[in-house]
């Protein structure tokens, strides 16, 4: 559930540190349960994630650039373990738009499911180290990768029903793990200085 605790109060370096740490813990997590498996099928969940297709620091050294330019909302289909450092993610591209969901709340009232253009697949590798070259993830998205991943590996398991995949898509929608990850990295890069 949400705590409503707010972010950690950090210089402009140490604030440039903790996303990098997140994403090298976000990619360190899906590798280590993909090395298991090789490869998992994710289409069923339906989790739309943002691709960005311009390195981070082009939107900091020039203000002007327009993100949604350089977006692609996507629905992730697979993920496949390619090395200690980096994974392969397959994707379609979708209907589904993250800016107005953001904006306007579950923009689909009339619960249109989201559909997944044809002919518009994708696939991108994610690295630990690579999270200011483009192609990339948002780091919120890479989160909810990474908490599917492990849903995955328990419905593989056997400990989850495969059918719970609802209940895997409303704990993401109310999870605070986002949050909570960046807080615990921000403390801990402000007690480093």
């Amino acid at each position: 559930m949400k705590t409503g605790k707010g972010p950690i109060a950090l210089s402009d370096e140490a604030r440039d540190r903790v996303p990098e740490q997140l994403h090298a813990r976000y990619v360190a997590t899906i590798v280590e349960r993909l090395r298991e498996v090789g490869t998992l099928d994710l289409a069923a969940a339906d989790l739309p994630i943002r691709v960005v297709d311009r390195p981070i620091d082009d939107f900091r050294t020039d203000p002007s650039l327009d993100l949604a330019r350089y977006v692609r909302d996507v629905l992730v289909d697979r993920a496949t373990y390619l090395d200690e450092r980096s994974f392969r993610l397959d994707f379609t591209e979708s209907d589904f738009n993250l800016d107005d969901y953001i904006l306007h709340g579950d923009a689909a009232e009339d619960d249109r499911p989201i559909v997944r253009l044809a002919g518009r697949e994708g696939s991108m590798t994610v690295r630990s180290d690579g999270f200011r070259a483009a192609p990339y993830l948002a780091l919120r998205d890479c989160c909810a990768l990474s908490q599917l991943v492990e849903y995955a590996m328990r419905i593989r398991s056997g400990a989850v029903d495969p059918r719970s995949l609802p209940l895997f898509q409303l704990e993401c929608c109310l999870s605070d793990r986002f949050e909570q990850d960046w807080n615990r990295v921000a403390e801990a890069v402000r007690h480093r200085r």
